[in-house]
């Protein structure tokens, strides 16, 4: 049970996060506030500095914290560095103690809720930071000081208004009103990825995403780039090739990773929109994806228990359905079975005295139900665990599994098993179960003619893939088990792949089949996308 504080957790692995900190940084494109963190001692003691502030305002008094970040924003702001630098190190923070928290959800499944409200605590003195650190550098301007501290009051008023949602749904709300409120436009729209895959589409007021401005911020995230479009329907990606501005559009951008595009539109006048007014967008959006993340996160959390819920009802269920199956196996064939042999015994004793001419023959009948009687043994003991991979190995108790897959479903398997993989027995038992839970959820409900099943080593990883030409499902509703019963076979698929520290992957849609992906490492538990 995890009994610690948040800050006594974090004070704890403070050197690994400052570490992780300077190693982030040090993979940035190089700028002079880089240099003056990764190879300055006054810079290096900063950064420790920072963090143990930081963290002592955890459950305690903040002003320490923020006053220093009044100081030192003023100073960096006329040293000239770049605010967007200086915020790298808030995000780099967030990301590893959030790696850190993960990490500790992933080996203690009981981890309390009171963390998670203390890391909602320290996300919120990490933006009210960042805030203070941005009026620092604002302050030090000598045009437009009214103008920047409005800007920032309406950063402040957002951040402390979304930092309290937790609902991916409201923030993306909050986040849309609030932008199209500031810059005065007629629609705000979003769209948010997850794999590649659009996750949701948003806009306010609520209307339909219209076919001129989704095009246009799909094009937006794929290329990482803002694009702006005039109102004869020409798109620049240079802010100041037109004056009016009909769309806006950049990517929600942040930790080096983007989690979709937004868009600013006018059916009117246009929008008259420079690079002052883009830096602001970009103010806003960091926030934003902060709060992103943390619905990101609780939805994560949220499902990871309903996950565990599932998995222990059907662990039930399961355990339950077998030991019915095997009684009623052991009723039907093994009692019955050993009850003829006892039967076939006592006459055999009697033949003895009274017809030992006949007890030959009814020896040889005795013996072939014996023998009858160990195969289906074996073959229980088969079902509980596929012996065939204990004793010939994955790849032939594959192919023997494929074999009678297809003489009883009629269902084609095409196969392309590398002969060169050497695979430890307890990731055979995974790859085999896997495989067989594929084959029994594309018999049930799939209604496909042809499988197809690669298993290859690539780069200390055994890759696997399971493609079908079935009915498919639609994977942008989210989780396919939290929403079909039928489907809680791929939980178990994943969740055995995940104990390996592998991943898996799903992707399918309606009409389309289903295709299964699975990566574990072959040497250690190391992690596939490290």
């Amino acid at each position: 049970m995890f009994s610690l504080t948040l800050k006594d957790f974090l004070l704890d692995h403070k050197d690994y996060i400052v570490g992780e900190i300077f190693r982030y940084i040090s993979t940035l494109p190089r700028s002079t506030y880089y240099e003056f963190i990764l190879n300055s001692n006054e810079g290096r003691r900063r950064i420790f500095t920072w963090a143990e502030l930081l963290i002592n305002s955890l459950g305690g008094k903040r002003g320490p914290f923020y006053d220093d970040q009044a100081r030192i924003g003023y100073m960096r702001a006329i040293q000239n560095y770049k605010l967007d630098n200086v915020s790298e190190i808030y995000k780099s923070f967030q990301r590893v103690v959030w790696k850190l928290l993960k990490k500790e959800l992933s080996n203690n499944k009981s981890i309390s809720f009171k963390l998670l409200m203390e890391f909602q605590e320290l996300n919120e003195i990490i933006l009210q930071g960042y805030n203070i650190v941005a009026g620092s550098f604002y302050r030090t301007r000598e045009e437009g000081i009214s103008e920047r501290v409005n800007e920032l009051q309406q950063l402040y008023e957002f951040s402390h208004e979304i930092i309290t949602t937790f609902d991916l749904g409201k923030s993306v709300q909050l986040i849309l009103e609030r932008v199209k409120a500031t810059f005065e436009a007629d629609e705000a729209l979003m769209v948010l990825y997850q794999d590649d895959r659009i996750r949701g589409i948003y806009s306010f007021p609520n209307k339909k995403a219209t076919q001129t401005v989704l095009p246009i911020v799909i094009k937006s995230f794929k290329e990482v780039a803002a694009l702006f479009v005039d109102h004869e329907g020409h798109v620049y990606d240079n802010i100041d090739q037109c004056i009016k501005k009909k769309i806006i559009c950049t990517p929600v951008y942040a930790h080096r990773h983007a989690y979709g595009a937004i868009a600013l539109s006018s059916n009117t006048n246009g929008l008259k929109f420079t690079v002052k007014e883009l830096n602001l967008l970009y103010q806003f959006l960091y926030i934003a994806t902060l709060a992103l993340e943390n619905a990101f996160m609780f939805e994560e959390i949220n499902q990871s228990q309903q996950e565990l819920r599932l998995l222990t009802g059907k662990m039930v269920t399961i355990q339950e359905e077998e030991r019915k199956r095997l009684a009623s196996d052991i009723h039907d064939s093994l009692a019955q079975a050993l009850t003829g042999i006892g039967y076939k015994i006592q006459y055999c004793k009697e033949l003895v005295n009274k017809k030992p001419s006949l007890l030959s023959k009814q020896l040889d009948v005795l013996g072939k139900i014996i023998d009858e009687t160990v195969f289906q043994s074996r073959e229980m003991i088969s079902r509980l665990r596929p012996d065939l991979v204990d004793t010939i190995g994955l790849l032939p108790a594959l192919k023997h599994l494929f074999k009678n897959y297809t003489k009883e479903t009629g269902i084609h398997i095409t196969s392309d098993l590398s002969e060169k993989i050497v695979i430890a027995p307890d990731m055979a038992i995974c790859l085999f179960r896997m495989i067989q839970e594929a084959l029994t959820n594309v018999h049930k409900h799939a209604c496909s003619k042809n499988i197809e099943i690669v298993l290859q080593e690539e780069n200390d990883y055994a890759c696997l893939s399971i493609v079908d030409d079935g009915k498919g499902f639609d994977m942008r509703l989210g989780a396919p088990w939290m929403r079909d019963s039928n489907k809680i076979g791929l939980l178990s698929m994943k969740e055995r792949v995940t104990s390996f520290g592998g991943v898996f992957l799903i992707n399918s849609s309606i009409n389309s089949g289903c295709r299964i992906h699975a990566k574990l490492p072959l040497k250690g538990r190391a992690n596939p996308n490290g």
